[in-house]
């Protein structure tokens, strides 16, 4: 997977490694990954179906839409006014329980 995302012209995080970034002419665009989830935001439209054709070619990838969570956190996207706020509540949460530090 690393190998393949490099060859589309994509760049790895130095802070994550399953963060990879993608930027020219205009077009800004980010994939991360997580066990077997992949998460593909962008700028563009049209570049984000043509990755996801290549992803399906190589990978058998299904688009699943917009998501609603990725790790326990949950997702609220507007596309249209360009919004997107994540909430990490369940996330924290679920973390401070395994550390029991839940009040």
């Amino acid at each position: 997977l690393v190998s393949f995302i490099s060859t589309l012209g994509f760049t790895q995080s130095e802070f994550d490694p399953c963060l990879w970034h993608y930027q020219k002419d205009g077009v800004y665009s980010l994939i991360t990954f997580v066990v077997d989830d992949i998460m593909i935001a962008s700028n563009s439209k049209k570049f984000e179906e043509v990755i996801f054709k290549v992803f399906n070619v190589e990978f058998d990838y299904t688009d699943q839409g917009v998501p609603k969570y990725i790790v326990g956190i949950h997702i609220e996207y507007d596309r249209a006014a360009g919004r997107l706020k994540l909430h990490p509540r369940s996330y924290i949460e679920a973390v401070a329980k395994c550390f029991d530090v839940l009040e």
